[in-house]
């Protein structure tokens, strides 16, 4: 389902059954209206078995989610029956638009309910983010867009309207001076309750424009530092004008030259990397920002874990992929450090909670590196990895990844039930989670501290071998790779590989 298709070949009760089954989520009440409920087949969250149940769901989801994304929409009868029948899940996912909806979604736009509106607003940003405005492609011409789109909305009754109006103005591939000025004049007078979307709008906007509609707004923002909003949206500005090859010491001294409040620059860095973007080079550098930041000051680590802790507590997932990513970060260049300060705080399980995140697959990627950045192999953690063969396509491969960077063990593994997990996932029915649970346990029996167990590392090749004759070795292994189901071999050549890694032997 994941492909590109018109919706008139997929049909309209294909469509909204997709919606369903995904709002079916969040929302266990749009099970009353779904017509396989109570059918002989059943809603396939009835049938999931227990093993299953938490993470199954994250990929299926997530397939869901995308699927209606692929819809190519050509039928503008049916967006108007959507917005008539207020369905948000379709029209707030449409990435792809066909000629002949053009002008029906704009009138839309314009014209539906504001719960509607703000749903097609969605989808305009991911339309010019994804380029499907440019003339001579299909979708949106920006200046159409604009004009007889966004432009009016800012003016809108609803105010979460005009809040998602702003918003998609940011995504505006060539930044207008008209469109800037009226921002900068929003921003700059009555802007309460818009801070964060007009400063972060307009950094997006002047990070693009010539250096004479840039210097405005930057000298704006950072008129207006301290005050949060205004250094998130100051931070984004900067990190992304700065050149690809620009180095994080550098750009973070530059930086602390405008906000010297070390803490007040993490936050802003953090606020600065919550959005809703494709994960990019954009994130990557703020990470490496606040990693080359935290370094110079450890008193701020239990400043980025309060963060974290505060993400995953909050009912919005925005904030949780960048701190996860960050936390990563640091574990990779301060594992002791970091390892100490979650002791401290007596919060050991933080980073499994972020695994759990079910909004946002990358949350789950960042937390699965973190943990194994600390290379302290846990019981949760062995649970973790074998959740994440469930999983999407990013996190199998993170998760596969993570297997063998760990070095130590946790005091759990002395018990005879430490390996029980792991002994029946690699003789079960699932390829790709016996082939995660092999690369573990290769990972486990060849650290260093293995032999503080006495016997575990026999045990653990004795787990391999007798693996290696069990009927199942023979499976061949599939891993999801960019949308693709990739093949890794037969299950005992991998089993072999790590039995040899074990015992140290050549491969």
């Amino acid at each position: 389902m994941v492909r590109k298709r018109a919706a008139s070949a997929l049909g309209r009760e294909t469509i909204e059954q997709i919606a369903r089954c995904y709002r079916c989520q969040w929302d266990r009440a749009a099970r009353a209206g779904c017509p396989v409920t109570g059918e002989s087949a059943g809603c396939w969250r009835d049938w999931v078995v227990p093993a299953q149940v938490e993470t199954l769901p994250y990929a299926v989801d997530f397939y869901l989610n995308w699927s209606l994304k692929e819809i190519v929409h050509d039928r503008p009868d049916w967006l108007q029956r959507w917005a008539a029948d207020g369905n948000k899940v379709i029209l707030g996912r449409i990435h792809r638009l066909d000629h002949a909806t053009r002008r029906t979604f704009l009138n839309l736009l314009e014209t539906a309910a504001p719960p509607v509106q703000q749903a097609l607003l969605d989808s305009a940003a991911w339309l010019l983010r994804l380029g499907v405005g440019v003339p001579r492609a299909q979708g949106l011409a920006p200046p159409l867009l604009m004009a007889q789109g966004l432009a009016p909305l800012l003016e809108a009754g609803d105010a979460s309207v005009r809040t998602a109006a702003i918003h998609t103005m940011g995504y505006l591939p060539q930044p207008d001076s008209a469109v800037i000025d009226r921002l900068l004049r929003l921003f700059e007078g009555d802007r309460v309750g818009r801070e964060e979307v007009l400063a972060t709008t307009l950094a997006r906007l002047a990070a693009r424009a010539s250096a004479e509609l840039y210097a405005p707004v930057e000298a704006t923002l950072r008129a207006a530092l301290p005050d949060g909003s205004a250094a998130a949206g100051w931070v984004r500005l900067c990190v992304s004008r700065a050149g690809e090859d620009v180095d994080p010491a550098a750009l973070l001294k530059s930086l602390q030259e405008g906000l010297s409040d070390t803490e007040a620059l993490l936050t802003a860095f953090l606020r600065a990397g919550a959005d809703d973007d494709v994960w990019g080079e954009y994130h990557e550098r703020v990470v490496a920002l606040v990693r080359a930041l935290v370094e110079t000051d450890g008193t701020l680590l239990e400043a980025l874990l309060l963060a974290l802790e505060e993400a995953l507590a909050g009912g919005e997932w925005l904030p949780t992929p960048i701190a996860l990513a960050a936390v990563a970060a640091c574990a990779e260049a301060m594992p002791d450090a970091l390892n100490k300060a979650l002791r401290d705080r007596g919060q050991g399980d933080l980073l499994v909670q972020g695994t759990r995140q079910a909004d946002s697959y990358t949350a789950r990627r960042q937390a699965i590196t973190a943990l194994s950045r600390l290379r302290q192999a846990t019981l949760e953690v062995v649970a973790v990895l074998l959740a994440a063969a469930r999983d999407v396509a990013q996190v199998q491969q993170d998760a596969v990844a993570a297997a063998g960077r760990f070095r130590h063990l946790s005091r759990a593994f002395a018990g005879e039930e430490a390996l029980q997990s792991l002994a029946a996932a690699i003789t079960g029915s699932s390829g790709a989670t016996a082939y995660i649970a092999a690369r573990l346990l290769g990972a486990l029996g060849s650290s260093p501290a293995v032999i503080e167990v006495p016997g575990l590392r026999e045990e653990i090749a004795r787990l391999l071998s007798d693996a290696c004759r069990h009927p199942n070795a023979q499976q061949e292994v599939y891993l999801l790779d960019s949308g693709e189901i990739c093949s890794m071999g037969p299950l005992s050549q991998t089993l072999l590989t790590e039995l040899a890694r074990v015992w140290g032997l050549p491969e």
